[in-house]
This record gives structure tokens, sequence and C-alpha cells, in this order.
């Protein structure tokens, strides 16, 4: 069930962003917020694996003349036994962009039946530069993990563990949308009018 309902919100979500072209063509683009959702598989301390389901996230994106500002919301889960939230800042010209994450990961304590073993509550701090390529609606990045002010660190802290360094991967699809900015929109308006 769950599944149906995460192709009904992509699909909808879809259909908004295609319908909206034509008449936001016809308007200069300040007149409008650039936000996208995303979906994105990935591994490492800043989520754990987002794979099922995948990371979903919101963007908005603050164009500028050379490069392009922007900050985001993401929530991670797999399978209700990890669990992660982060918030990022990053800046991105032609298809290069550079993002700092601040997340928080937690494993709520749990028998694992396979193993035999019960684990306690574990959680952490992470801060996670990230290099990225973003080619039309897909966004792949990579970069080092810093953990800090970690709680019973487990396997899933140590994830994409190079040496010393802990690194995060990541492939997302971003559906662009934007909404009306209507104080420019009602300026804008005016001053045709005249």
């Amino acid at each position: 069930m769950r599944k149906v309902y995460l192709l009904s919100l992509l699909f909808i979500v879809t259909g908004f962003a295609i319908a909206q072209q034509p008449l936001i063509n016809k308007i200069p683009k300040d007149l409008f917020r650039n936000f996208s959702i995303g979906l994105a598989f990935g591994a490492g301390p800043e989520n754990g694996l987002s794979i099922i389901p995948p990371k979903l996230s919101l963007y908005y994106y603050e164009p500028e003349k050379t490069i392009e500002k922007y900050a985001a919301v993401e929530f991670s889960t797999f399978l209700l036994s990890l669990i992660s939230a982060d918030v990022l800042v990053g800046v991105r010209k032609n298809i290069f962009s550079f993002d700092t994450s601040l997340s928080y990961f937690i494993t709520p304590s749990h028998y694992d039946d396979w193993e035999g073993q019960y684990y306690k509550t574990s959680s952490h701090f992470a801060l996670n530069p990230k290099i990225g390529l973003k080619l039309g609606w897909f966004w792949f990045k990579g970069g080092p993990s810093f953990i800090f002010m970690a709680k019973n660190p487990n396997g899933f802290a140590t994830i994409n563990q190079i040496g010393n360094l802990y690194y995060n991967f990541e492939i997302a699809l971003h559906i662009p949308f934007k909404i009306p900015y209507y104080k420019k929109i009602a300026l804008y308006n005016i001053t045709n009018s005249l």
C-alpha cells in the first residue's frame, strides 16, 4: 500500500511540474520560488541506508546570475529501524554542486533475531560535505562524513568506512516545481499595466 501512495505522489508532482511549464515560460522567472522534491538512494553515516523507502527531501533554490544557492530538509528511514533527518545548504554552478548537511541519525533499541543479540539505542550527529554532479533531474553526490556526539555506535554508523574516514554516496531524482511569488507578481502587474 505504501508503494501505491509513493507512486501516486510521484505521478501528481510530475504532472504538476509538466503542467506548469507553458505558463512559466511566458512570465519572468524571478516571479516564482523554485523548489524540488527529491527521492534518493544512498549509504553512509548521514542516513545509514536510504533504500527502502528512499530518502525524501525538499529543496529551495535561490538563483543568482552565475551561482545558484539552495537549502533543504531531508528525512530517511530504512525499514523503520534506521531513522535520520538533516538540514543542508549548498551552491551550484552549471552541473557542479557543493553542499554540506548536518544530520542526526538514530537506530532505536531492538533485538536482532538473526544474530540473537539485543542492541541499545545508537545515535550520532554528522557533518557531511559533498560534491555533486547534477544532470537534469538526476543528482549524484559523494563526500566524507565527520561523526561527532556518537552514543553506542554500531555497524550502521561505520557504513562506507575507508581507513579512518567515513563516506556518503547518494543517487537522487529531483522533480522541480515552482510556487508563485505573489508580492512580486502584483508589482509586475502594476508596472506593466501603466
